[in-house]
C-alpha cells in the first residue's frame, strides 16, 4: 500500500509543480503555457487556437480539484 500512497504523491507534486496554472493577472503567459501542454500531447490546431479565458480558468479549476482529491487520498491513507 505503501508504493501506491507514493505513486500518488508522486502524481500530485507533478500536477503542481509541471502542469501550468492560470491566473488573471499571468494570463498571456499561463495560456501560453497551457496552449504548448496541449500541443505535447497532440491537440488539434483548431481546438488549441479557440483556447480562451474561459477554458483556461476550467482548467485552472480542474487542476485545484485533482491536485486536492489527490493531497486528501495521500493524507487519508499515512496518518500515523
Amino acid at each position: 500500500m505503501n508504493d501506491i500512497n507514493n505513486i500518488k504523491n508522486s502524481l500530485r507534486l507533478y500536477l503542481i509543480h509541471e502542469i501550468p496554472t492560470y491566473h488573471k493577472g499571468t494570463a498571456k503567459r499561463d495560456m501560453r503555457k497551457i496552449k504548448e501542454v496541449m500541443q505535447k500531447f497532440e491537440y488539434d490546431d483548431d481546438f488549441i487556437e479557440s483556447v480562451n479565458d474561459d477554458f483556461c480558468l476550467g482548467w485552472n479549476t480542474a487542476k485545484e480539484i485533482i491536485s486536492k482529491m489527490l493531497s486528501d487520498i495521500y493524507w487519508k491513507n499515512n496518518r500515523n
